[in-house]
């Protein structure tokens, strides 16, 4: 450890936050020390820190673990399918029993923590998913569960892109061991145009970082997000619907909605699909909701207009 302030690295105020500062290319499991100073001053303040034990996180089902990948519910649990493919043939139950939305489901394993899961926890840095603990194996290896209730898949993303996520490991109050910090998921993500109304590129997330008024969008391909960021609404003065999804598979939707004269707000006739955390404000609508589809996922929706579930 250096013995003055005179040399060092010196930390961009862009680069560090209130949570702290990344330093890359240290070992793990080791002990460091380090002085940080204050630029201008002349004493710093010593730290001793030792780094976490390394683990890899992978997706469980690999192929399908983008956002809006499915695969068949075939087996005892959630985390042992056989990684097949959901066509949107899958019937005779609710969407959650019949397939598994793959991007929801990542696993570590740590097998140098020996022992069972007792006093052993997992938390992503995002707080996005539950976690549990299986130690079948003679260790523990962690799988996520789904988005805790509260949760969004706005939470994983920026105008841009997804947010990195890491996974930290404690025993007890002690924290043992993570993975490293890296984006989870490999959808292209685009902003919606204000100028075309259809939202066609299968796969990818559209996300609005402002408020717009539009004429409204089209939902015509299958596995695509379509998400408004918290703080931002999608309206229109116009007699359109501001969302339409008719005939496609394995989409997803979120955001507020409102200020359409329109016979529905929002009109959501895809199947094997899922909306969450939708927020309809409008009070001229004659419908705030049309869902006239099955194998949905619906979690989180206001309204100030009667629903239309058909």
């Amino acid at each position: 450890m250096p013995s003055d302030c005179q040399d060092g690295t010196v930390i961009s105020p862009l680069a560090a936050d209130i949570r702290g500062h990344d330093i890359e290319g240290l070992s793990p499991q080791t002990k460091y020390s380090f002085l940080v100073c204050v630029l201008g001053q002349p004493q710093g303040r010593s730290i001793i820190s030792a780094t976490l034990a390394n683990f890899d996180r992978s997706p469980v089902y690999s192929g399908n673990s983008n956002w809006n990948d499915y695969v068949r519910n075939d087996n005892v649990t959630k985390y042992s399918a056989s990684n097949t493919t959901c066509d949107g043939t899958e019937t005779n139950n609710l969407l959650e029993k019949i397939c598994i939305h793959g991007a929801e489901i990542q696993k570590v394993d740590a097998p140098s923590l020996e022992g069972n899961c007792s006093g052993v926890s997992a938390e992503d840095s995002l707080g996005l998913f539950n976690w549990i603990c299986d130690d079948s194996l003679g260790h523990p290896t962690f799988y996520s569960v789904g988005l805790k209730q509260e949760k969004s898949l706005s939470d994983a993303l920026t105008a841009t892109s997804f947010k990195p996520n890491r996974i930290v490991i404690s025993m007890g109050s002690k924290k043992v061991g993570s993975t490293k910090s890296e984006i989870w998921w490999n959808n292209p993500i685009a902003s919606p145009s204000s100028t075309s109304m259809t939202l066609s590129s299968s796969g990818t997330i559209y996300v609005l970082s402002e408020n717009r008024v539009t004429s409204g969008y089209t939902i015509a391909a299958n596995k695509i997000g379509f998400v408004i960021l918290p703080g931002f609404a999608l309206t229109s003065n116009l007699n359109t619907t501001l969302i339409l999804s008719s005939g496609t598979k394995f989409n997803w939707v979120e955001g507020s909605f409102g200020e359409s004269s329109a016979t529905s707000i929002v009109s959501f006739q895809s199947s094997y699909s899922q909306m969450r955390n939708v927020s309809i404000e409008d009070q001229n609508a004659t419908t705030g909701l049309l869902v006239s589809s099955n194998y949905n996922v619906l979690k989180k929706l206001g309204s100030r207009e009667q629903w239309g579930l058909v």
